[in-house]
């Protein structure tokens, strides 16, 4: 098991003070506030000059909430979070604790009778005892509704989110001091960036910490902290400013003069202002969050918050930048505004901005669900299996029997990227880190970790590998207790459980006070100079993507940026598919081997024919023989000697004066080897086609020699030609390896019937997309359905309604002039919108562009 050094001091402090444990963890679902209201049951005792002792603590922590609930009732809410905990709490693995000890230490006491305020804090340091940031009990009056007056016995832990009590946001020095980031304009003390927290009344921050917990105040989370030792010590210290009710003198060192400062503290009680707690500075050309002030974070659950993701590009570099500050999704929606705003995100700096690289910053990330799934797969070629959870399960007592997770269905699918193999983002992507992302929060780096061009900045994340769920405490709604209940394990590492260990990054680097001062982000500016000067391979090209065994050669190309112009070694490896090497081939720049002109940055190398039937990946490497450095860009291309698989024949089942339906009939013409999840599309250049519906049918696999259909084509013409040639691209796992061109024929008369009816609901591409100053939006429905068809901006914020009304089975197209309900059309501004369609139980969201 793991041991942590906290853990033993603060094991040693248990027993001069009867105090254990040395972590704290939080509610990710809703944001705590910081009370202003007394609530009842609340004897406010003002703080009275000098420094208190823990037994000074003890005397204010009994008078303050009075004696509470009946001893017996105590001990039956005790009863059920012990119980609880030791049942179903998930995370023992690399935890060093005696569960068992915990209970024969409380048990006793509670049963001789405590106060409310000390029964809260024994709650709470049970909870924390297991130092896990999902894990807690708390009562909520004492924990989180009493407001931090000067004097009220409560320890604040964690200082992100909403920071107003205190008025800066503080993070930890390499000596433990504080340096301040960022500050309240005319803050009641005068901080301003760069200067340093010390602690109070001359005693350092780092060893009062220590002393409140010894005294065991009960614990007022603000928002989360971490399961890890370094992330548990980040949160604590960065939690100094917001515990000044405590205490009578802040001590400051001032930037400007080097000049140590003791300010009363009694001039933060008038501190209103609303400020973000949090480890960023302002990135020129990067809008922040529009996450609202102090009343939407009292007052809102977190699962409302709409602009939780920011994005744009650094001033000066060709270099994007996402804000991403937590994955919270409204009862868990895949499609809430997170995930469309962070979808439309790396779509546009991929699709839409020549960038050189991407940064990620989630050194404050709030955790939530999977809701970056679709933007992370947009960034990936391949599907990808990450990490799964497993729950307790069978005795009880036994706090490793662990069993596969049954929420949500099918995790490991849940947790996988689902790369499209056309598309990859293939420059630098810079992940930044820190302590202050959680649960979702740390899992998000740990996926793309499985990306091949990132690198981690900056320091772990919070190690909370884990899910949870919270509930009243046995029916009492004052209490509230949250329990880890499934821990995160790798796909390819069952049993090897994650919570509780750190995510290893790549640089460690943080804020200093000179970069502070300046304004300047230290992490952010580590990550720049990485993805300016990192040598890589990027747009790989294998041509043919089918090649004829023993028979063809292949061409591979890649352009390689290398910024410091070093000597390079480039290859070309070549793998079976899931299988073994095949080949390492040099590449050369010269313009002799398919690599255009000689110097220009582009690498080629021809590959001799390929004795078996089988799918072939390739990665290019990149040696730096100046200084060493080594990259491998891993699956970048694809070719195939399997098939190739064509089309056999094709049918026309039925169809009408504007449209008819095509059944097409796929052979693999190969000898030995089966072609896997084989799809089509369907294009022409006719213009008298108008739309396909149902593009891309699945074929299945298709081994040697064997012919298989799939569900009908769907083609939408102004009137039923003669004739029409179709170009049928021909997928296997999403890779485009095959064409072919058929001609087909529609017979006079051709009948109407069913076909003409829908076979499955659809919203097609808006058409031209983009679009000015008009588009179509066509959608189809096979049965009558109360439909609705909105637009959106890239805020959620609905702009037009154009349809909401009962229709019939059918297909429909819309004209959209660009105008808002009631507005003129072409009122709009250029811009990305979104529209949705809602008939039944269906429902489907795409995009627009909209360019003036």
């Amino acid at each position: 098991m793991k041991h942590f050094s906290i853990i033993s001091i603060l094991v040693m402090l248990f027993a001069l003070a009867s105090f254990f444990s040395a972590t704290f963890a939080q509610d990710q679902w809703r944001v705590p506030s910081i009370s202003t209201k007394p609530p009842t049951e609340f004897n406010y005792i003002p703080k009275e000059p000098g420094h208190y002792s823990t037994a000074d603590w003890a005397e204010i922590i009994d008078s303050t909430w009075g004696p509470g609930l009946p001893t017996n009732t105590k001990l039956q809410l005790f009863d059920a979070a012990w119980n609880r905990l030791n049942a179903e709490y998930a995370a023992y693995q690399n935890l060093n604790i005696d569960w068992q000890a915990l209970y024969d230490l409380y048990h006793p006491e509670v049963a001789a009778g405590v106060s409310r305020g000390r029964f809260a804090a024994i709650m709470n340091y049970m909870g924390l005892a297991l130092q896990e940031t999902h894990t807690w009990v708390e009562d909520k009056l004492v924990n989180q509704e009493t407001p931090l007056d000067p004097g009220v016995p409560l320890l604040v832990v964690g200082a992100y989110m909403n920071n107003t009590h205190f008025g800066a946001s503080l993070t930890p020095m390499p000596d433990s001091s504080l340096l301040v980031i960022r500050a309240v304009p005319n803050h009641p003390l005068g901080l301003v960036p760069g200067d340093i927290v010390l602690g109070y009344d001359g005693i350092p921050w780092k060893i009062l910490y220590k002393e409140l917990l010894a005294a065991q105040l009960p614990i007022h989370k603000a928002y989360m902290w971490g399961s890890t030792e370094a992330a548990m010590t980040h949160n604590l210290l960065m939690s100094a400013g917001m515990n000044w009710h405590l205490f009578d003198t802040l001590d400051v060192v001032k930037y400007s003069t080097g000049d140590t400062l003791h300010f009363s503290t009694a001039s933060l009680a008038g501190q209103t202002e609303w400020i973000w707690g949090n480890e960023q500075l302002d990135i020129p050309g990067v809008p922040w969050p529009d996450i609202g002030g102090e009343n939407y974070f009292s007052t809102m659950d977190v699962f409302d918050l709409e602009d939780f993701i920011s994005w744009g590009i650094i001033d000066g570099t060709q270099i994007g930048y996402i804000y991403t500050i937590g994955w919270l999704s409204p009862n868990h929606i895949p499609g809430s505004s997170v995930a469309r705003q962070f979808y439309d995100a790396i779509d546009t700096l991929m699709n839409f901005y020549n960038t050189t690289g991407i940064i990620i910053d989630g050194r404050i990330n709030l955790g939530g669900d999977y809701t970056a799934k679709d933007g992370l797969s947009l960034l990936f070629n391949s599907y990808i299996e990450t990490f799964a959870f497993d729950k307790r399960c069978g005795d009880p007592n036994n706090h490793f029997q662990m069993c596969p997770s049954t929420w949500p269905p099918e995790m490991v699918p849940y947790n996988a990227i689902y790369g499209d193999p056309r598309n990859i983002y293939d420059k630098p992507i810079a992940i930044l880190t820190g302590p202050c992302a959680v649960s979702a929060g740390d899992q998000t780096p740990l996926r793309l970790q499985f990306h091949p061009m990132v690198k981690v900045f900056g320091k772990s994340t919070a190690g909370a590998f884990s899910a949870f769920n919270f509930w009243d405490l046995n029916g009492n709604p004052d209490w509230q207790i949250a329990i880890t209940n499934r821990n995160l394990y790798m796909v390819d590492n069952p049993g090897v459980y994650l919570c509780h260990t750190p995510l290893q990054v790549n640089e460690e680097v943080w804020l200093t006070q000179e970069d502070v001062a300046n304004g300047e982000d230290t992490v952010v500016r580590a990550a720049i100079a990485w993805i300016n000067s990192m040598i890589h391979a990027h747009n790989v090209k294998a041509y043919p993507t089918f090649i004829r065994p023993g028979i063809d050669t292949l061409n591979i190309t890649a352009n390689v940026k290398d910024p410091p112009n070093h000597n390079l070694q480039v290859a070309a490896i070549m793998d079976i598919v899931d299988s073994i090497n095949v080949d390492s081939l040099p590449m050369f720049d010269d313009g002799n081997h398919g690599d255009s002109l000689a110097g220009d940055g582009l690498y080629g190398t021809f590959v001799d024919p390929v004795s078996s039937e089988n799918t072939f990946k390739i990665n290019v490497s990149v040696t730096d023989l100046d200084s060493s450095h080594y990259h491998i860009l891993t699956n970048a291309a694809r070719f195939t000697a399997v098939g190739p698989v064509k089309v056999d024949h094709h049918e026309i089942p039925g169809g009408n004066q504007t449209s008819f339906s095509l059944k097409l009939f796929l052979r693999n013409d190969g000898t030995n080897a089966t072609a896997m999840n084989i799809a089509a599309e369907v294009s022409t250049s006719d213009t008298n086609v108008t739309n396909i519906k149902f593009n891309n049918r699945d074929f299945g696999n298709i081994g040697p020699g064997q012919i298989k259909s799939a569900a009908n084509y769907l083609i939408e013409t102004q009137s039923n030609p003669d004739t029409v040639d179709f170009v049928i691209n021909i997928l296997s796992e999403g890779w485009r390896f095959w064409s072919d061109s058929i001609t087909v024929e529609l017979p006079v008369g051709i009948s109407d019937n069913e076909t003409n009816i829908p076979l499955e609901y659809a919203l097609a591409q808006n058409y031209p997309n983009p679009f000015n100053p008009a588009t179509n939006i066509e959608f189809s429905i096979p049965k009558t359905e109360f439909v609705t068809l909105k637009v959106y901006n890239i805020l959620g914020e609905e702009v037009a309604t154009l349809v909401s009304e009962r229709l019939a089975a059918g297909s429909y197209k819309y004209d959209w002039p660009a105008r808002s309900s009631g507005g003129d059309a072409g009122s709009l501004a250029s811009g990305v919108y979104f529209y949705k369609i809602k008939a039944g139980a269906f429902q489907q969201i795409r995009k627009m562009v909209l360019i003036k």
